[in-house]
């Protein structure tokens, strides 16, 4: 095979080659590391119900519906996620009870960065907006899945509450 040969079938590899490799990376941006059990779908409708949020549980990951209700160390939060299904930007109202009365004095910290590429982690602290209810300001770097650290902290004691949330467009 003579040289110019080599060069010529090189030349016409090399587009193939890096279209291959820009489908690899684009694959590898929107991979998932959710649980395998989320249905799909293109509609509206579908995408409405296919799963958005988890909570972890022990070495469990559970599915969690929006509004649900999470205890640990004796608080009780619902969690309620706004626009649901979680945008890029979204807010998450943590509802805290204890003994079935709100909890107003607890600060709680989030710590969140995506699953499959790190941007951060970022960190805010949820703001009090009153009778028990406590507002978290989400920016989402990207659309995919996002771990949540939920540290509670009330009356001393502190409650950690780890979420999954995938976030879309």
């Amino acid at each position: 095979m003579s040289r110019f040969m080599v060069l010529s079938t090189t030349r016409q590899a090399l587009p193939a080659l890096a279209f291959f490799m820009l489908l690899l990376a684009v694959a590898a941006c929107g991979g998932s590391a959710a649980p395998a059990d989320v249905a799909g779908g293109s509609s509206p409708e579908a995408a409405a119900e296919e799963q958005r949020l988890w909570i972890k549980q022990g070495e469990e990951t559970l599915a969690f519906a929006n509004g649900d209700e999470v205890a640990s160390n004796g608080i009780t939060a619902e969690i309620f996620v706004s626009p649901y299904p979680p945008r890029r930007s979204a807010n998450i109202d943590f509802y805290l009870t204890r003994a079935g009365g709100p909890v107003e004095d607890a600060n709680i910290t989030l710590q969140y960065d995506m699953t499959v590429m790190e941007h951060g982690p970022f960190q805010l602290l949820a703001v009090p907006t009153g009778r028990g209810h406590y507002l978290a300001p989400m920016d989402f770097a990207m659309s995919g899945d996002f771990w949540l650290n939920v540290s509670v902290d009330a009356d001393g004691g502190e409650s950690v509450i780890n979420m999954l949330v995938r976030a879309v467009r």
